[in-house]
């Protein structure tokens, strides 16, 4: 027993543990960097998404960043109004609106992830290569567990 009436975590429960606060802790950072420049984390979500999927609609683009229409309708008309998104009727129905990404929202993006990556790079500079190298086979190890059960719970 801990402190508190706290029990001993097992490794996989402390690693979980860790996994989430590491999670949390990138996502504050990325955060700062992304108020630095005045950006809201949803609205670079949004570009992502319309980059990844030129012609995405307001409606598709909710419900796969499980955002509310409304909220991704705002941001889109305030992307928009940026000039980094560009509305476009589809040919083949105009009531529809297909969205895509500006070449300035595209290097607005390049240019966010540069900052990112240099924040997080400088953060982590104090791991070794080797200890980042064992890091990353373990993180890859990870990432391959929770792949493989999210398949067993799909199937």
């Amino acid at each position: 027993m801990l402190k508190g009436g706290e029990t001993m975590l097992t490794q996989q429960e402390l690693l979980v543990e860790l996994l989430r606060e590491v999670n949390r802790s990138l996502g504050n950072h990325i955060k700062d960097t992304l108020a630095g420049r005045k950006i809201p984390a949803a609205a670079v979500v949004i570009m992502r998404k319309i980059m990844a999927e030129p012609g995405i609609t307001v409606s598709e683009l909710a419900r796969k960043t499980g955002f509310a229409k409304s909220n991704v309708s705002g941001v889109v008309e305030e992307l928009s109004r940026q000039g980094w998104v560009e509305k476009r009727g589809d040919p083949a129905d105009h009531r529809i609106l297909r969205l895509y990404l500006t070449d300035s929202a595209r290097t607005l993006l390049a240019a966010i992830k540069a900052d990112i990556r240099k924040r997080l790079g400088s953060m982590l500079s104090c791991i070794s290569e080797n200890r980042a190298a064992e890091l990353v086979e373990c993180l890859q190890e990870i990432h391959q567990a929770l792949k493989q059960a999210g398949r067993k719970e799909r199937d």
